[in-house]
């Protein structure tokens, strides 16, 4: 590294106030970008078909914290694509947060296991897990840049 770079970087350290957090100027926030909905449409996309690629599995068949979990994203994918509408305006009710559906697909198996742990779930099963999470996230991420509520 060259001095006058390092002399360069320790003015700008300096230049910079302190009530603002460092960050390029060029940087524009997520949520004023118009990109960032297509992009949270496009990882939402990602993860569907990653859920369906993986969903054969029987492992999570009748599971009520599954079904809790896909209850509110449809709940909260009807109000985002009702705000979408010109016709509807803004919803009345916001979108709702709550626990991921990993942490409800846990508390179910532990809760059908009894005192004893419940078995490890395989690889697929986790992957298909972890891909509800993120579309849940994803779906909730939705509302902030349409201006919709999140509860």
């Amino acid at each position: 590294m060259c001095p006058g770079h390092r002399h360069g970087a320790v003015r700008a350290a300096q230049d910079r106030r302190a009530d603002r957090a460092p960050s390029h100027p060029v940087a524009v926030p997520a949520q004023r970008c118009p990109l960032h909905p297509l992009a949270l449409l496009d990882a939402a996309a990602y993860h569907v078909r990653s859920i369906a690629a993986n969903a054969e599995t029987a492992a999570l068949a009748g599971d009520d914290g599954l079904a809790l979990a896909n209850v509110r994203m449809r709940d909260n994918l009807r109000l985002i694509a009702d705000g979408l509408r010109a016709d509807y305006g803004q919803p009345d009710q916001p979108v709702r947060k709550g626990a991921s559906p990993s942490e409800l697909i846990g508390a179910h198996r532990r809760e059908r296991a009894g005192e004893s742990e419940p078995a490890p779930m395989d690889e697929r099963t986790t992957v298909l897990v972890d891909h509800l999470d993120r579309l849940d996230r994803t779906v909730t991420g939705l509302a902030t840049p349409l201006g919709i509520r999140i509860e």
